[in-house]
Order: structure tokens, then sequence, then C-alpha cells
């Protein structure tokens, strides 16, 4: 992947900043050296190790959980994933509502998060 986005930064001129999240792959030494051989066309940036508010679906099971979830008391797991089947299908069938509770302030949320990382 990384001889790929070379090549795009070489055909295009400009180089890649890749975001990168602090999982175990990304730790290897190999990788690493990899990074450090192309560092001329691509720059890692590192995602904080906890950023739940760069990570939309945690905004979704947030909400989820306030609204939907919230003082229920389930006598059977089925009925547990029965009400939890109903709720994300009534996200799937509404997308605005969806995109409004997953994305509010993303812009400033990343932004403050990527200044916590440098």
């Amino acid at each position: 992947m990384l001889q790929q986005l070379v090549a795009r930064a070489r055909r295009t001129g400009r180089r890649i900043i890749l975001v990168l999240d602090q999982g175990k792959p990304h730790h290897a030494k190999a990788f690493h050296n990899d990074l450090q051989n192309v560092k001329q066309h691509v720059e890692a940036f590192w995602l904080p190790h906890y950023s739940p508010d760069l990570n939309l679906i945690e905004r979704l099971w947030k909400h989820l959980k306030q609204t939907r979830m919230a003082n229920h008391l389930f006598r059977r797991f089925r009925a547990f994933r029965e009400h939890l089947d109903k709720a994300l299908n009534d996200f799937a069938h509404q997308p605005d509502i969806t995109m409004k509770i997953a994305t509010p302030n993303c812009h400033q949320a990343i932004r403050r998060q990527s200044l916590v990382a440098t």
C-alpha cells in the first residue's frame, strides 16, 4: 500500500498524509522502516490512543444507549436483541438523523484531537 501511495504522490506532485491509529500492526518494526524509507512522499499522522470523538460510530452508540436503551429492563436476551435491532433499523431508515447524531461539531473535534496529538 505504501508503494501505491508513493506512486500517487509522485504522479500528483503532492505529499500524502497517512492517518494511522495506534493498532499493533502499525507499530511493527518493518512498517516503521517502510515509513522511514518513504517519508519524502508519505507523512504519518498518528491518532491518539483513544479518540472517540474521531470515531463516528462511538457517537452513534452513545446516542443509542442514552435515548433508546437507557432505563429498559429486558427479561430475556431475545427481547434486548429485538429492541436493539429495531433501534438500529430506525437509524438505517433515517440517514439524516443518523448523520446529525454522528457528525455534530465533527470538524472541531478533529481539530481539537489533532492538536492534542501533535
